[in-house]
């Protein structure tokens, strides 16, 4: 995407008529990936989320790799980046800007959980997200526990 383009009708299609795309390009095979203020869209595959729900990024031409934050734990997508001169970018940016606090707090020996604040740029509201280490068992009552602790005190010590 050259700077100061303008994006392509099936950009604008995938975005309401009040969201600018920040950058775009194409996806390989026919789709298109678009950042805006608000959330990242794309048609290959068919991703449509906010920025709170992207916990990060990685760009390993062609290939973005996006990881999702969902309740279950985090989940890997790929896409195939056509025109990655812009595009990467703004996405790291997007997802740092709306991070507030992040912090991995031990639970048991080597294993514990990452607590991340993040605003959402549309809102301005709040979303607490816990990314728990593989083997930490979140179903347990004392890890659960440990954590809401943790929790709380990183949201008293922040005030969000």
């Amino acid at each position: 995407m050259a700077l100061f383009r303008r994006a392509p009708t099936e950009v604008k299609a995938l975005l309401a008529s009040d969201e600018r795309p920040l950058a775009w390009s194409p996806t390989s095979p026919d789709g298109w990936a678009v950042a805006s203020p608000g959330r990242f869209v794309c048609t290959a595959p068919e991703l449509d989320h906010s920025w709170v729900r992207i916990l990060g990024a990685s760009w390993d031409q062609p290939v973005l790799e996006l990881t999702l934050w969902t309740p279950d734990g985090p989940v890997v997508r790929r896409m195939s980046v056509i025109d990655g001169e812009v595009l990467p970018q703004v996405v790291r940016e997007r997802i740092m800007a709306s991070l507030i606090v992040q912090r991995h707090v031990p639970i048991r020996a080597d294993k514990g959980v990452r607590l991340l604040a993040r605003r959402d740029p549309g809102t301005d509201a709040v979303t607490w997200q816990k990314v728990l280490d593989p083997g930490l068992d979140g179903a347990d009552p004392g890890v659960q526990a440990d954590i809401e602790r943790a929790l709380a005190l990183l949201r008293d010590s922040y005030g969000v």
